[in-house]
């Protein structure tokens, strides 16, 4: 994929993202935290793995479930 093709995909996952975060219903934060987690390993972007798995860990109270969303 090209740089631009990379930075318009990342544009609608950037979209999605904030949607996402902003919405008052639904899903609680640590949830929306391991759906974030679990999309960026699907994407294979280990950078947001990492960073969204830390933010899980301190969401969710629970250091292991992040490592365990970014693996299965």
């Amino acid at each position: 994929m090209s740089t631009s093709g990379q930075l318009q995909t990342a544009g609608h996952r950037f979209a999605y993202h904030d949607a996402l975060k902003k919405k008052e219903s639904g899903p609680s934060k640590a949830e929306r935290e391991m759906i974030v987690v679990a999309t960026s390993n699907a994407n294979q972007c280990q950078y947001c793995v990492v960073a969204h798995g830390a933010i899980l860990r301190i969401r969710a109270k629970n250091p292991l479930l992040a490592d365990q969303v970014a693996v299965n």
